[in-house]
């Protein structure tokens, strides 16, 4: 990933911008970031209600409590390094990218290899807040189109 090869965002140059524009939001409506955490589960019915997290030791394995928190969103892998835990637990295929991270294989119209779930932005493949919102877009129409 970007922070293995930091020569890599030579490729993609607005990438360092983007990640301080993300930092000033998240910083100005307080929005906790969080390191070195795992989420252990979504709980809620239907939505999220709560996640339960914990701290990840120097090898990344999960150690000492669990903390529940509040929660009505779940946000994972907003950033440089997307977090996969969410797609890998429901099944979806995966590939190396072309900077040898491990992304989610979906098709054209943003379709994993599980019925019914799709992934779009970062978790496909590094390609920045523009074709994120693309993908995302895309997805939503032709999840809504699966739908009738």
């Amino acid at each position: 990933g970007w922070l293995r090869d930091p020569l890599g965002t030579v490729s993609a140059p607005g990438k360092g911008v983007e990640a301080a524009w993300y930092a000033a939001v998240l910083a100005r409506h307080r929005v906790p970031y969080r390191t070195r955490t795992v989420v252990r589960a979504v709980l809620g019915d239907g939505r999220a209600e709560a996640v339960r997290i914990a701290k990840l030791d120097h090898l990344g394995r999960p150690t000492g409590p669990e903390r529940e928190l509040a929660a009505d969103l779940v946000a994972l892998g907003w950033g440089f390094t997307p977090s996969l835990e969410l797609p890998l637990m429901l099944g979806a295929a995966t590939r190396r990218d072309l900077d040898g991270s491990l992304v989610v294989t979906v098709d054209a119209l943003q379709r994993s290899s599980v019925d019914g779930v799709y992934v779009a932005g970062e978790a496909t493949g590094v390609g920045g807040a523009a074709l994120s919102v693309s993908e995302g877009r895309l997805s939503a129409l032709a999840l809504a189109a699966s739908l009738g």
